[in-house]
């Protein structure tokens, strides 16, 4: 009886304590900041994936003014290649504001900020880098 007692109370202990460090980690891994409007201008967009005729702009990895890694994903855009869609991108981002975030996903160590320009396409930096699908599949919009 003694042993189960002290199993359990072992049990428990070793529980709240590994708890408690998830939840210390899970807070160390949300970002001080988001990256800001203006350094993700700089750095811009440098690929694009498509199909049908529908395009997403993205820079797969960055830090931009941050000490977190950061991928950036804006779209969709209605091109004929992934040239046009570049050009259409990087001429969204000279009217790029920020909206909101960081926003933890529903993946451990996930984290969105959300952005938009003035034709209303959808902009996201997520970190850690993470492709165009793995964000859609996140915020639940069609891949």
């Amino acid at each position: 009886m003694y042993t189960k007692l002290v199993s359990s109370a072992l049990f428990l202990s070793l529980s709240l304590i590994f708890t408690q460090q998830v939840y210390a980690l899970h807070k160390k891994l949300k970002p001080e900041k988001c990256p800001s409007v203006s350094s993700i201008q700089s750095v811009g967009v440098n690929s694009a994936e498509g199909s049908g005729g529908m395009w997403d702009a993205f820079q797969k990895k960055a830090n931009y003014d941050t000490t977190d890694e950061w991928s950036f994903f804006i779209g969709v855009f209605s091109a004929s290649d992934a040239d046009d869609a570049l050009n259409q991108a990087r001429n969204s981002l000279t009217t790029l504001t920020f909206t909101d975030g960081p926003h933890q996903l529903p993946v451990p160590g996930g984290w969105i900020c959300m952005y938009q320009d003035n034709a209303t396409h959808l902009a996201v930096a997520g970190t850690p880098p993470m492709s165009v699908n793995a964000v859609k599949h996140a915020l639940r919009l069609p891949s």
